[in-house]
């Protein structure tokens, strides 16, 4: 049996959603997770026992074998909690069981990326939604409460951040760390990566065929900024519920060409924000099969990476003014 024994995950063990939501369930067994994750080491049976608060030992033997093999481990040394019950605790103390804190749209000492207008934020149900004021933004519809609807003009997009992320940071504060966390799950999506559950990933590569390639507003069949953005690439995870849409230009991220050209211009491909990021552009190159050009606009020169139906780099050049 190697390090990673298969008892340590439970879809090894046929532990279905359903039976773990039930499992956990109940405030005592959340307790014992609770007080496993704090403790950061084995715990004996009585020290857990007097650390949960129960007087029915029984009954909190009965609740502690429904969490063995799933959440928690026997160990020689005392109890301890598996990768799935540390997960859950994660995801209580990140917040994203909880609600969002309430506030108001605010304007950010950030450019907005196409305009470079000042840009505001808004903290929603899934993150930090980014708008501006001057231009049409980057995209013509946005999901709200689960249900995608129309837009209002400057929307670009939502930066990931569980409710934990807003504490005790600024709205500026935050947004800075929103795109880190973007960039890092761009990094992963480039590389066939969950952020979730470190499955693989498949993907789709989609042309809007009647794409409006005049710059300034929003294309009226894709809904995304009209000029030469007319590729974008849907991810969906082979195991979990990730789905990801995107331009080209996110299955790059992470890539050895892209981050170096990055580093050239004195960027830090992980905590850049959009707007720090040189410009940049797409074509279609071929339909069948699928061959796009991505660009980025440097200061002194332009990267162009070739890429293939498969999204595999298949050329890499440096075009000089």
């Amino acid at each position: 049996m190697s390090a990673f024994d298969s008892r340590d995950d439970p879809a090894e063990s046929g532990l279905s959603p359903e039976y773990a939501f039930a499992l956990l369930g109940n405030d005592v067994r959340m307790s014992i997770v609770h007080e496993l994750a704090k403790a950061g080491a084995p715990i004996g049976f009585n020290d857990l026992w007097k650390r949960v608060g129960i007087r029915d030992s029984g009954r909190f033997n009965y609740h502690l074998g429904e969490l063995e093999g799933h959440f928690v481990r026997k160990t020689s040394d005392g109890y301890v909690l598996l990768e799935a019950g540390r997960n859950v605790v994660q995801a209580v103390y990140s917040g994203v069981l909880t609600e969002y804190p309430g506030r108001r749209r605010e304007q950010i000492d950030q450019p907005c990326p196409l305009c470079e207008e000042p840009i505001e934020v808004e903290v929603t149900h899934r993150g930090l939604a980014r708008f501006c004021k001057a231009c049409s933004g980057a995209f013509g519809s946005r999901v709200v409460k689960g249900k995608r609807t129309r837009a209002e003009r400057g929307f670009s997009g939502t930066l990931p951040l569980p409710p934990a992320a807003f504490e005790g940071r600024s709205l500026a504060e935050a947004y800075r760390t929103g795109q880190i966390l973007l960039n890092l799950r761009m990094m992963h999506r480039a590389h066939d990566i969950c952020h979730h559950c470190a499955s693989p990933l498949e993907h789709e590569i989609e042309i809007c065929e009647d794409h409006d390639m005049e710059p300034g507003g929003i294309c009226g069949s894709c809904g995304v900024q009209s000029g030469p953005y007319q590729i974008s690439v849907r991810s969906r995870c082979v195991n979990c519920t990730l789905r990801m849409g995107g331009d080209l230009g996110f299955m790059l991220y992470g890539r050895s060409s892209w981050m170096a050209y990055l580093l050239e211009q004195g960027i830090n491909p992980v905590t850049a924000t959009a707007a720090e990021r040189p410009s940049w552009s797409h074509e279609v190159l071929e339909t069948e099969p699928f061959e796009g050009a991505f660009r980025w606009h440097g200061s002194d020169d332009t990267l162009k990476i070739i890429i293939d139906h498969e999204l595999e780099v298949v050329d890499v050049t440096r075009d000089r003014p």
